[in-house]
Order: structure tokens, then sequence, then C-alpha cells
């Protein structure tokens, strides 16, 4: 029997039943000057295919903002008007996923189609649209083609983190550092609230391209039927410790999440409605849908494609810990670069959905998602959230890299809330992709196992 409890009541149970340990304070004071969508597309749409004047190995500072303003989108050029901000850039590097995947791409991609409801047919595994066909294609199967590319990206198995840090950063004033980690990643100004520490791994079953000689698949049960796991454990604060969940995304692209969570105070296992996947994690600037920039599902939206856009952003974190600066610890002290971007445009079916839209700035080599804007129903940018990766393999011959180190690593996100200045930051200072066994699958992503024997 489903028990209907809804995210936006399991976040209550984490957040908001734990004595008066995260309780929010007032909000910071919001932003004078409102950015709307036709203004941001204006952005987007503007000189769409020129290179930016900027110099690999060079250092901007305050001086360059006009210099960032093409490649750094409206609500988050602001970030970096401070004295003092560096923003190194890289020279543009190539991400070429491992060798077996782009076998089973040139194997298997030109058999793909898109059905009548836009979900995916005859995919076997690798790169399901090749470049090709995407630029060829009408604008409105385009989109559809790109979001599919970005879920079957190439992930190896998935990774994995044992210390992700969750915190809720309120613009204006500092403090709320006194556990050494956040003294070293926010070094600058605002109020640190709300750390959270969770272990986490996601686990790929199906559709895996090194594994060609087992179907594509995982020996595991679980294979059949799913095509992901994710599994989620909390260790800090101490009242939330023990909390768990496991969530299961089906092969089928129509059917819905089914969410596992046991609660300590609750002392079983209950499952939940991933109905409201667009409510607050946690009481975050996030929603589970936003996790990686998209974490939902194809089908529950529609798509526009907007074409192709360069922007900035941390491609190949090098700093370790990470490091957030400026006057409200917002902007990461790494090296940047300019990459191209598909433009795709995320709309919500159903009328209660928080957001009125969604631009969705997906990697065209990687097909990881480093920028989205997201906008109220009143077509006003509310949220600016960008990513962080970081590039494994260092030598000088990719076809020498293992399947591991071909895979860019998630190392933060960060979720900007432009009208009350409040900011969530998730992030990892040890992030791996690591070979999965069966008996993790057994162990780890074991409903049954979720209470740990308590």
């Amino acid at each position: 029997m489903v028990w209907s409890l809804g995210w936006r009541v399991f976040s209550k149970l984490f957040v908001f039943g734990l004595g008066g340990l995260l309780a929010w304070a007032p909000a910071a004071a919001t932003r004078a000057e409102t950015i709307d969508y036709a203004g941001v597309l204006e952005w987007v749409r503007a000189d769409p295919s020129a290179s930016p004047d900027l110099v690999p190995g060079e250092v901007l500072g305050q001086a360059d903002l006009a210099r960032l303003r093409p490649v750094v989108p409206p609500g988050l050029l602001e970030e970096f008007d401070f004295a003092g901000v560096e923003a190194e850039v890289q020279a543009t590097t190539r991400y070429l996923p491992h060798d077996v995947y782009q076998s089973a791409t040139l194997q298997y991609s030109d058999q793909t189609e898109l059905g009548e409801d836009r979900s995916l047919l005859h995919y076997v595994s690798g790169r399901p649209f090749r470049a090709e066909r995407i630029d060829a294609a009408p604008p409105e199967d385009a989109a559809y083609m790109i979001l599919w590319n970005q879920v079957h990206r190439w992930q190896y198995y998935g990774f994995a983190t044992e210390e992700e840090h969750m915190a809720l950063v309120r613009g204006g004033g500092t403090g709320g550092r006194s556990e050494r980690i956040l003294s070293e990643t926010f070094q600058g100004g605002g109020r640190v609230e709300r750390h959270l520490i969770n272990q986490y791994q996601r686990v790929y079953l199906n559709h895996l391209a090194h594994r060609a000689d087992d179907d594509y698949a995982m020996n595991v049960d679980q294979a059949d039927r799913l095509y992901h796991m994710d599994y989620l454990a909390y260790t800090h604060p101490f009242e939330m410790r023990g909390s768990a969940m496991i969530i299961e995304r089906s092969l089928d692209p129509h059917e819905e999440d089914q969410v596992n969570a046991y609660l300590p105070a609750e002392r079983k296992v209950r499952r939940l409605s991933a109905k409201e996947r667009a409510d607050s994690f946690q009481g975050s600037e996030f929603t589970l849908d936003d996790f990686e920039g998209f974490n939902g599902r194809v089908l529950e939206y529609d798509w526009v494609y907007h074409g192709k856009k360069a922007i900035l952003y941390v491609a190949d974190a090098h700093a370790e810990p990470l490091v957030f600066y400026g006057p409200n610890s917002r902007i990461p002290r790494n090296r940047w670069q300019v990459r191209t971007c598909y433009v795709v445009e995320q709309r919500p079916r159903t009328a209660d959905h928080p957001y009125g839209r969604k631009l969705v700035f997906i990697d065209t080599e990687t097909y990881n998602i480093p920028l989205t804007l997201n906008f109220d129903r009143d077509d006003e940018l509310w949220r600016v959230m960008y990513g962080m990766y970081e590039w494994a393999f260092e030598g000088p011959a990719p076809d020498e890299a293992t399947p591991d180190q071909t895979v860019p690593i998630w190392r933060a996100g960060v979720s900007l809330n432009v009208k009350n200045g409040n900011a969530t930051h998730f992030w990892s200072n040890k992030s791996v992709v690591p070979e999965v066994k069966r008996v993790t699958v057994r162990r780890r992503f074991n409903v049954s196992n979720l209470s740990g024997g308590r």
C-alpha cells in the first residue's frame, strides 16, 4: 500500500521536525531590478555563434564585466561585480565519452525514433541521436532529441560521494561557520544556515554501453524494469542521522518514480508519493527535479528548442576543497571554460507547478547541464542554477583512459534565488565514478535494508 506522504510533508519531517534546529531566519532584502523572460531570451539569441574575446590563461576581474556579458546570463553576471573577483579562463577542452559508448552510438543511433508522444523508441545503448540528426530535425523534435541524449549521456555506472554537503546561505551579513568545512568553503559574505551532510550514489542498471556482452544491462533482478536507482542517507546533523531513501526510475518513461524512505522517528520504511517533485526539497532553493539541472521525467513537460549558446562555466574544477567567495559567497574561486550549449525551454504541463518555464543549457559534447534559468508564473527570473564538474583524466591519449576517467564528475550545484537574495549550495569535495558490483546493488539499493537493522 502506497503511503502518500508527499515530498512536502517528507521535507517537513526532516527540516521542521527537529526541535527548531533548522528554523528559517528572516528573508534577505529582495533585488530592486526585475529580470524578465523576454530580456533573458534576447541575451540567449544575441550573436549565438560569436566567439567571446576571452584568452585562455588570463584572469578576468571586476573591470571585465562587459566582456563576460555575452557568456554569463543576467542574474548571474551581477554576482561577479565586486572588488577582488578573479575568474581564470581555461582553454576549452574536448571531453569525449569512452570508446565503448562511442561504438554503441555508431551501432544504434540511426535506428532511434521519437514516438507520437515524443517517447524514445528502438533505443539500445550509446547516444540516442547524433548531432547531425538534431541539426536537421524540426525544432519541435530537436528539443526532445536533446533531452533524450541528456538522459542517456555517458555515465558509466553513475557517480557517488560519501560526503555531499548542503547549506543555505542567506544574503547579507556573515556567520554560521563554526564547522571547519563551512569556514573553508565559504570565504565571502552571507550567513550560512542548515548545513546537512549525506551519502549519495546513483547506479545505472540498463542501456550500459560497457556491458554489451550482458545485453547492455547489469546482472541484477531490477535491471529488466529500472533504468537507474538513487540512494541517499543523512549523516549530519545528529537528529537526521539514519534517515535514508531510495528512488527508482523505471525504464518505462510513463511510469512514476518509486520512492521509499526510512525515518528513524517512524522506525519503518514508507513508500512516498513522487507527485510533488516540484516542491522545495528540504526547504532549499532546489526541487527534486532541479538536481543536476534536470532530474525529472521528460514526458511530464513540453520542450522547445532555442538553438545554441556559448556560456562560461566550471567544467574542470581544480580546487579542493571547493571555495565560494564574493559579497554573499555565491561565486566559485575556480577556472572557467567557454563551452557551447543547446538551449531548450521546459514548460510544465500542470497549472500548479511553481515554475512558469525554465531555460535549460545542455553542453553539446558532454550533455551535462551547467546552467538553468527558472522563471515564475509572471515570467520573472526567479532562480539561477549553475553546476560545476571535474574531468578526471589527465593523460595525453584519450584512448588510454579507463571508463570511469571519461565521465565529467559532478562537484557542485548552486541555486541562487534572485528575488530574495538567498542561495542553496550542494557540493562534494570527493566525488567518484566507481565500478559497481552486484553485491553493492543488493546491499545499498535494497529497500529492505534501508533501516540498517534498526
